[in-house]
């Protein structure tokens, strides 16, 4: 192909936005591929690209109608297009876009001509030339992106002015509890209590015989022992005997009422030696106590212990006499055991009883008017 066989068409550089069309024919169907635009503001010669057929194996045969109204037809191979927004390139560099082939047209300065060619008809089912190889077609892709996640907005409904309620009361503070006085850790009192006397309850049966009724009840403790012994008072009043010396034995009648000092008792000597004598001698002993600390120890261990004191633990004085100090209204209980600062005592006196627990300070003043306070009871 010369450029005789191709004339350039006539171009006027003056030319007030004449626009110039091709046609493409490809397998008897039509379609845009070019347009060129010419103006005061915008050079010639320039070609605006668009996607060419799709079908890169047929050719393209495209006529175009001059200024003058004349045909121009042509006929070329199709090239790779890209598909791409449309671009405009200057004929004189046509290498400008990798892949897009633009021919170069001839230039002739200072000429005006315009070459015509006969008008060919487009063929019919034109097989692309043997030797023209498949040019792939580039694409540009959008990347694509992923969906967005849907938000949903949910539009709280109104309330009315009945479903309004008023917020909860906040909750009540509850006063500090008063802080209490810190109670004194109470001592641990000591205590010792005895086993019940059997014979707890016991009275007398006589009016001065309260010292052999008291030890009665004392040896009740040991039954065990005295099996088929006469343990009455008159029995025990025989073996303690009468001696004007209460240390000795009994001082007067026991039977009688107290008459002054001359009726009057027995002191703790008599009965110790009563209680380690009958029914046999070394079947029990006993041990003389001055105080009640004294009395509390021998309860302890398990001793009962005899108690002299005065009637009703009245108060009362000693008188001197010439087998020695004498108390009036004396009297004899049994100490069974203690809590703290009380005793129990048994007290076998029918009228004017004491029995239960009585203050140990009581006692103490009364069994500070004797000498010899009180005998201890044991087994031996």
């Amino acid at each position: 192909m010369n450029r005789n066989e191709f004339p350039r068409p006539k171009t006027r550089s003056n030319t007030l936005g004449l626009a110039l069309g091709s046609i493409a024919f490809v397998g008897g169907s039509a379609a845009v591929t070019a347009a060129a635009y010419a103006g005061e503001n915008q050079p010639s010669g320039y070609v605006a690209l668009q996607p060419a057929n799709p079908d890169l194996s047929r050719p393209i045969i495209s006529s175009s109608i001059d200024t003058e109204g004349k045909v121009i037809t042509q006929i070329q191979p199709q090239v790779a297009v890209i598909n791409a927004p449309q671009l405009n390139i200057p004929n004189s560099q046509p290498e400008a876009i990798q892949g897009v082939q633009v021919p170069k047209a001839p230039v002739l300065e200072n000429q005006q001509t315009v070459f015509t060619s006969p008008a060919i008809k487009p063929p019919e089912n034109t097989a692309p030339p043997p030797s023209a190889p498949a040019v792939p077609v580039f694409r540009q892709v959008e990347p694509s992106l992923p969906p967005k996640a849907a938000v949903v907005v949910q539009t709280p409904k109104a309330i009315t002015p009945d479903q309004r309620k008023a917020p909860p009361p906040p909750p009540s503070l509850q006063p500090y509890a008063k802080a209490q006085p810190v109670q004194e850790a109470k001592p641990i009192v000591e205590s010792y209590l005895l086993p019940t006397p059997p014979l707890d309850g016991y009275r007398q049966k006589y009016t001065l015989s309260c010292e052999v009724a008291s030890t009665k009840i004392a040896l009740s403790y040991w039954q065990d022992r005295l099996q088929g012994v006469d343990l009455s008072e008159e029995k025990l009043q025989e073996v303690l005997g009468i001696n004007d010396d209460p240390n000795l034995g009994f001082r007067g009648d026991y039977k009688s009422n107290p008459k002054g000092l001359q009726n009057y008792g027995a002191n703790a000597p008599a009965i110790k030696r009563l209680v380690e004598n009958y029914p046999k001698q070394g079947l029990f002993k006993t041990e003389i106590l001055s105080n009640i600390e004294q009395v509390k120890a021998a309860l302890k261990q398990n001793k009962p212990v005899l108690l002299w004191v005065t009637f009703g633990l009245n108060p009362s004085h000693d008188q001197s006499t010439n087998v020695g100090n004498l108390v009036p209204n004396e009297h004899v209980v049994v100490a069974t055991g203690f809590v703290g600062d009380k005793i129990r005592i048994s007290d076998p006196e029918y009228s004017n009883n004491v029995s239960g627990m009585v203050s140990e300070s009581l006692l103490a003043q009364r069994m500070s008017l004797f000498s010899q306070p009180a005998l201890a009871i044991s087994p031996t």
